[in-house]
């Protein structure tokens, strides 16, 4: 957010609209001094435009890049691979968060992309 200040205008816009601006109006003559007096589970929750953010800022650099590895139990074949027991797999977060198959434009950091009404919400293609 610091690199795009529009994203962080909205951000802020969004917070301000949703839960300040109604708190300043139902205490009028109080002043905020610490945000916990007014921030309650469901204020944050209906914050959907910085959810978007957040769910946008962990895809670009995700807290776990590779997943512990996990072990076969048995004999399968996957899309036509054939993997035996005791053969162990990790998932690779970072290229699947970075894959252009799955991703519009996967490096460049697009928080709509979480939005369900936006057209980056869906896979390139389609």
């Amino acid at each position: 957010l610091i690199r795009d200040p529009t994203l962080m205008k909205n951000v802020r816009e969004e917070f301000h609209r949703l839960i300040l601006n109604p708190y300043k109006e139902s205490h009028k003559g109080v002043k905020v001094s610490n945000l916990t007096d007014v921030l309650d589970y469901e204020q944050i929750a209906s914050l959907s435009y910085y959810h978007t953010c957040f769910q946008e800022s962990l895809r670009m650099e995700a807290s776990i890049l590779i997943s512990s590895t996990k072990m076969f139990t048995e004999d399968v074949t996957i899309r036509g691979i054939k993997v035996k027991k005791g053969d162990q797999f990790a998932i690779n977060h970072l290229a699947l968060h970075h894959d252009p198959d799955q991703w519009i434009n996967p490096s460049q950091y697009i928080p709509e992309r979480f939005d369900p009404s936006s057209k980056f919400y869906l896979k390139p293609n389609g």
